[in-house]
């Protein structure tokens, strides 16, 4: 909506952009053509009305009609129309104004973002597709109306989904995919991993993955730490401070 530049720069001299002010060194200018987030559309467009599109007006030709699939068109065609033969993307300035006037008012009443989605409301006199320009991704669920609805992936990569006539509620929520599972795969994992260190103390058993660091932390400790003594069986012995003294004794013989 709003475009900012250095005060210092060259003042700029946009088609559809006027200059509002000057705060904190930036000059700022306001998008006459910006559209509300969430609208709808009278039109659809194919692949054929992409490829007869001038090259660099394909952001035009979106704001003419919503990009469908032929999936898309087959279940949804009876909301939009196809483009009119001979029509194409708003190349003049004024063509641009006006089909972005059209979209401001088919476009939502309301539209408030939170940590996790946004809410909007919608109101119109027949059942419309309703578009996002918000990026389509699988961690998205929708409701209308506090029923949940299919989020169809339109324009290549944004979201829309049906709305019925009157005026509704819309909720978009996001979870990261795979995060609910991942925590509790992972509670899962700190749980048997307690439980088995727990029955291995109840059964007196040390793990000797425990034995070998403590052994390498005195191994590896200065002279200083370790007396000259029978250095080598102290060390050894240290992690053996579980064990039975019969054990002990057998071990020293051995050594």
């Amino acid at each position: 909506q709003y475009l900012l530049n250095y005060e210092e720069e060259e003042k700029l001299e946009l088609e559809g952009f006027r200059y509002v002010t000057t705060e904190n060194d930036l000059d700022i200018y306001e998008n006459e053509n910006y559209i509300p987030m969430g609208f709808a559309f009278d039109y659809y467009i194919t692949d054929e009305d992409v490829s007869a599109c001038p090259e660099g007006k394909l952001d035009r030709l979106l704001v003419k009609g919503l990009y469908l699939t032929d999936e898309q068109i087959a279940e949804y065609g009876d909301l939009l129309s196809p483009l009119p033969e001979g029509e194409g993307a708003p190349l003049s300035e004024d063509a641009l104004a006006e089909e972005a006037e059209n979209r401001r008012q088919q476009s939502c009443d309301s539209f408030v973002r939170d940590k996790s989605g946004f809410t909007a409301t919608f109101t119109s006199d027949t059942p419309e597709l309703l578009f996002f320009s918000v990026p389509w991704d699988s961690g998205w669920t929708a409701t209308v109306n506090g029923e949940p609805v299919q989020i169809e992936n339109v324009d290549c990569g944004m979201m829309a989904v049906e709305v019925p006539a009157g005026t509704s509620t819309i909720r978009f929520d996001y979870e990261t995919p795979g995060l609910k599972a991942g925590a509790l795969i992972t509670g899962g994992g700190f749980i048997l991993w307690a439980g088995y260190l727990f029955l291995l103390k109840k059964k007196g058993i040390h793990p000797a993955g425990f034995d070998r660091c403590d052994r390498h932390s005195h191994l590896n400790a200065g002279d200083e730490d370790i007396p000259l003594s029978r250095a080598y069986t102290r060390t050894v012995l240290r992690p053996l401070t579980r064990y039975s003294r019969r054990k002990k004794r057998e071990f020293l013989r051995i050594v």
